[in-house]
């Protein structure tokens, strides 16, 4: 607060200033982060920020649409209900169909689907031959799928209509000094109030951050803007001046976009393609973006904070709130925006001491990083008004806790006792009349003097720090009790394990229950018919949703040893099963018990307990035909706290030291799901000592009711894990089945909040050895931080090529399919000009000279896309799963997709709860198939590469189900996973006191490779289930 004339807070200073299927606990099962809906039960790999249809920040509070609980991994996770009341979750939702209010199910669109066929016959393709799209750069569709039984859907789609003698103007804006923020959005806000853009004003739509578009050519211009807050009827004197440059960039003709969505010419091209869904997007966000109720997350997501209804209390002072992501869409013959139920997390809003004791954290540091950058309102000040008697907010934003070197280089630099003191122990100098005095007050004051004697307020927290609503360099200390924290805030932290269960049970709701929010509340409040702007623009948007042709595909039938199962639902069990091909004999392994000193008494994590509890589990591991010798004895390590990661790693050394030229294994049981132990484990087992581990929790495994299921569920890891295979199909496997094809996945995964600086990038590759597709080894990549192209992709493909020779009697594949996880729309292109040549320089150092002349080994690429917002529901009751979803094998590759590019959506797994997400896949580049002819009952090569892809999906073998994506992207995330096991310490780089470590680094990729480099008695195993 300063002492000349009371304005801000307690200013530091001398002018006065006064956020799977196995039995073995998996750490990314135990804690669902970001974004769900399905395929990965919302794990977070730190990819973007969370908030793109790609990103993956880890940790963070976002969790779009609503989580099918399993399908990815593995079948995992039976989540529990998620209602759409202010509880937000629990309760049991009895399966239904959506109908809208007349009642009907339109039939799909049959000029669409006219168009569809048109534009395959046009193009000219043959129809069992796939070519290569000239206009795109990409592989055409070699036609539409026609596998399976026929279906209509609903899918969460609106039809936009624009006027296509619309002409748009596209606007770039550069800010001078640069700006961010709520602060950058005022000052588009000024800039759209200003005489040179005046005639526009009610005309234009903006992201106001970087661009906006007009109906009106208006030119370029300079704009002097000079800054006052929302409310201010005038600008302060000394207020700053911000030189806005707008410049125009471009229009766009939707009239074009429409005749290029509409023209049977597969090779028309309209460059100005993503220019024109830019403009859309900023139109149908425009109204979002500018109500003060919403608050909007990366341009696409759009939360309403005073809907009482879409709201639930996670604890810890964050809230959850349920709302909603919009994107436009381009598809064969129209335009269409997707609109998907996206749940968030965000601060509480209220007083700001109540935000920090509801935190509950008793660390200083945490605290601070809690509550910084938090924008808060402060009340001790009378309320100011403008000409139109509106309130004008005075809001800041918490820069910190008060510290020793605040206001270093003041004359009179304040005098903090510690970091973080209260306001008694805050002092600042006054050289100025305190308000309503005449004489100089000149002398320090503490921060609980000065609003309790200028102010009158009574300060109870005096444990609570003083916040510097300020900067470092002027401070400006507020005590917590005139603080109260805005409303609408986006909590970008990650969440606690409870936090993230009570998260789940938000956003995990029936379909019914999702596509019934979307029509009614998301329309609403995406303002999707009301727009003034859409009307302004001349352009409508239907809010009734679409329906789409889809087929359901025939369950493959699974095989253990020679004994065929039931795949009904996309799932079976083990019961009497054996394995189609048992590990080799194995009898290196042992069992380790940890446990808490708080269990030291408990014999169920002693030697003689465990010893019949493992015979047991022995026993059934022979019954499935695995010839596993007796374990070699139980050690018990009791973790107290004094040295525990020697006495873990002692135990890894002291069992490898017995056999040091063979891999062993060590079955670890767990006190409970110990992240750190967990990670401590995998790391002294898969790289330091070349021990296989199979880690499982201690109550589970000793647990007599379900015993044998959880044994064969920890079963299938160890056959893996030893080189066995689980089960097979009970048909050839396609073009796999000839035994002439290399499947492989290549994921990547980057540091998240709270990782060191410069921590990297990790890259996996995983590849099929045979035509089995049960052995999949891996090899890992340390690269340059948050680069998503993987840098030495020659150098792990020629070891994974080198794999195959060596178990196919030395022949090399003449095909490579990859399954590319992690790739944005954005970065298609660049997998074929940064990551195809890799791949091409990899099989030309190990080919063969003839064999490349002759075109071999041949290469087609496919995207898998999961953090997409499509979803599909049923139009029938007799079409749907128990949970009211789709049914398993559900594809869908017309309606919503462009005849240009050979995309499909698939669901090949059945949701346990929520709402069923389906794998987008995307074929970028094709060599394989376009030289390929159909083999009955497919028809066509699309018919080929949806059969193929779904029934690999039934060939995971950590699971008894049907996995959402196919295994060799799920294998290739794994595997990234472990790598942030091994560098746990880099990916949370925090310190015991809960701050990062500043200056924190991961280190050169160099050095961090070494941390990654899997032992050489496991690297050619799968050591990363």
């Amino acid at each position: 607060m300063s002492g000349r004339g009371g304005r801000g807070g307690a200013r530091g200073g001398g002018r006065g200033g006064g956020r799977g299927g196995g039995g073995e606990w998996n750490l990314m099962q135990s804690a669902v982060q970001t974004t769900l809906g399905g395929d990965r039960g919302g794990r977070g790999r730190g990819r973007g920020d969370g908030n793109s249809d790609r990103g993956r920040g880890r940790g963070r509070g976002n969790f779009d649409g609503a989580s099918d609980g399993g399908g990815f991994r593995g079948g995992r996770g039976d989540y529990r209900g998620g209602g759409p009341a202010r509880g937000g979750g629990g309760g049991f939702e009895q399966a239904a169909i959506y109908r809208p209010k007349d009642g009907t199910v339109p039939p799909p669109d049959p000029m669409v689907t006219r168009a569809e066929d048109n534009a395959l016959k046009s193009s000219g393709a043959m129809p069992n031959i796939g070519s290569l799209g000239l206009s795109t750069g990409f592989p055409s569709r070699p036609g539409y799928g026609t596998l399976g039984t026929a279906v209509t859907l609903w899918t969460n789609y609106f039809e936009l209509t624009p006027n296509p003698k619309i002409l748009l103007y596209r606007y770039n804006v550069q800010v001078n000094p640069a700006a961010a923020g709520k602060k950058l959005k005022r000052i588009f806000e000024l800039l759209f109030g200003s005489a040179q853009l005046a005639s526009v004003h009610s005309q234009l739509a903006s992201d106001y951050k970087s661009m906006f578009i007009t109906r009106t050519n208006i030119g370029n211009h300079q704009v002097d803007v000079q800054y006052r807050a929302d409310g201010e009827d005038e600008a302060l004197s000394n207020a700053r001046v911000y030189h806005c440059t707008v410049s125009m960039t471009g229009s766009v003709e939707l009239a074009q976009l429409i005749e290029y969505l509409k023209s049977s010419d597969v090779q028309q091209t309209y460059e100005y393609t993503q220019s024109a869904i830019q403009a859309l997007n900023l139109l149908v966000a425009n109204r979002s973006n500018t109500r003060p109720d919403i608050t909007t997350i990366a341009r696409t997501k759009h939360f309403r904070w005073n809907s009482a209804n879409n709201f639930l209390d996670l604890g810890n002072g964050i809230d959850a709130l349920r709302g909603y992501f919009a994107s436009v869409r381009i598809a064969t013959a129209r335009i269409l925006v997707n609109v998907n139920v996206s749940n968030g997390a965000f601060y509480h809003p209220g007083a700001l001491a109540a935000l920090m004791r509801n935190s509950r954290l008793d660390n200083l540091y945490k605290l601070e990083s809690f509550v910084k950058k938090v924008r808060v309102k402060v009340n001790h000040l009378p309320a100011k008004k403008n000409k139109d008697g509106r309130e004008i907010p005075r809001t800041k934003s918490i820069a910190g806790f008060a510290t020793r070197d605040d206001g270093h280089g003041m004359p009179h630099p304040p005098r903090v006792s510690r970091h973080g003191a209260g306001p008694k122990d805050v002092l600042f100098f006054v050289d100025g009349p305190l308000p309503k005095k005449t004489s100089p007050h000149n002398a320090y004051m503490s921060v609980y003097d000065y609003f309790t004697k200028v102010y009158g307020i009574s300060i109870k927290n005096l444990d609570l720090p003083v916040v510097n609503l300020g900067t470092k360099q002027d401070p400006k200390y507020h005590p917590t009790e005139v603080c109260e924290v805005v409303p609408g805030q986006s909590y970008m932290k990650k969440l606690s394990p409870s936090q993230t269960a009570q998260m789940i049970r938000f956003a995990v709701r029936s379909p019914h229950s999702n596509v019934e929010s979307i029509v009614t509340d998301g329309v609403a409040d995406l303002s999707l018919v009301s727009s003034d702007t859409l009307k302004n623009f001349n352009i409508s948007i239907s809010p009734k949703l679409l329906t789409v042709p889809g087929r359901v595909l025939n369950n493959p039938q699974v095989k253990y040893g020679k004994s065929s199962t039931s795949t009904n639902g996309a799932s079976w069990n083990l019961a009497s099963k054996k394995f189609s091909q048992p590990a080799p004999p194995f009898s290196n392994w042992a069992c380790i018990s940890f446990y808490t000193v708080r269990q030291r008494q408990d014999d169920k994590v002693k030697t003689k307990y465990l010893n019949e509890v493992v015979a047991l589990f022995t026993a059934q591991m022979k019954s499935m035909d695995m010839k596993l010798g007796a374990h070699k004895g139980v050690r018990e390590i009791m973790l107290d706290g004094n040295g525990d990661d020697s006495k873990i790693e002692g135990a890894f050394r002291d069992f490898s030291a017995k056999s040091p030229q063979s891999a062993g294994l060590l079955l670890a049981v767990l006190p409970d799901t110990d992240a750190a132990l967990y990670n401590k484990i995998k790391y002294f087992g898969d790289v330091k000592y070349g021990v296989h581990t199979v880690c499982a929790v201690n109550s589970k495994f000793v647990k007599p009711a379900g015993q044998a299921q959880f044994f064969g569920n920890v079963a299938l890891k160890f056959n893996l894990k030893l080189g066995g295979r689980n089960h097979d199909l009970n048909a050839p496997l396609g073009i796999i089945g000839e035994g002439k094809t290399m499947v492989v996945g290549i994921d990547v995964t980057h540091p998240s909040p709270g990782s060191a600086s410069g921590a990297p990038s990790v890259a996996g590759m995983v590849a099929s050895i045979d035509q089995h597709l049960g052995q999949w080894p891996a090899a890992l990549r340390v690269q340059e931080s948050r680069k998503e192209m993987v840098t030495d992709l020659q150098g792990m493909l020629e070891s994974r090529l080198a794999l195959w020779k060596k178990a196919n009697k030395n022949v090399l594949p003449e095909n490579i399919l990859v399954y590319r996880d992690g790739v944005s729309e954005g970065q298609y292109q660049t997998v074929l000009t940064d990551e195809l040549p890799l791949l091409q320089a990899a099989c030309a150092k190990v080919y063969p000279a003839t064999a490349t002349k002759a075109g071999k080994p041949r290469i087609t690429i496919v995207i898998v896309g999961k953090r997409h917002h499509t979803r599909f529901y049923p139009t029938k009751e007799g079409e749907m799963d128990r949970g009211g979803n789709t049914k398993n094998g559900t594809v869908v590759d017309r309606g919503i997709t462009d005849v240009r590019f050979w995309d499909f959506f698939l669901q090949a797994h059945t949701a346990l709860k929520g709402t069923a997400r389906p794998a987008h896949y995307i074929v970028v580049y094709d060599e394989i198939f376009k030289t390929r002819t159909a083999k009955p009952p497919c028809q066509n090569n699309a018919d080929t590469l949806q059969d193929v892809t779904h029934s690999m999906c039934y060939l995971f073998g950590r699971a008894t189900k049907a996995v959402s994506i196919c295994p060799a992207a799920y294998y290739a995330d794994l595997v990234c996973e472990r790598a942030r096991c091994y560098l746990s310490d880099v990916f949370n780089a925090e310190t015991p006191s809960g701050s990062i470590v500043s200056g924190a680094t991961g280190g050169s990729v160099s050095g961090m490779s070494d941390r990654i480099r899997i032992h050489a008695l496991l690297k050619d195993s799968m050591f990363y289930l």
